[in-house]
């Protein structure tokens, strides 16, 4: 399904290697990009960005980030229980007269 161009730069953004590194190296730089853009109207202050900066400093945050977005353009694999359930069709029980 086709999303809007401005969402689709950034998500291809993340499946290179450049935007691995550029997340790497500017994590707070890039997620107040990321907010900004996703939620206009939210006012946060660079307060919140820093109590943020905890997860932005985790060992898996880049792995975390750079997969989710991969997925979202099929350039990554979903958990095989996800794949299976999300490609199924939902089964309406039986019902005995």
């Amino acid at each position: 399904m086709p999303i809007r161009p401005d969402l689709e730069a950034e998500l291809w953004y993340f499946s290179t290697d450049r935007g691995r590194a550029g997340l790497d190296a500017n994590r707070a730089e890039v997620a107040r990009v990321i907010w900004t853009r996703n939620s206009p109207d939210w006012r946060y202050d660079n307060a919140v960005l820093e109590r943020s900066g905890e997860a932005f400093d985790n060992p898996d945050y880049v792995d975390v980030v750079i997969h989710s977005y991969r997925h979202r353009l099929g350039l990554a694999p979903g958990r095989r229980r996800t794949r299976r359930s999300s490609t199924a069709s939902p089964t309406s029980p039986t019902s005995r007269s």
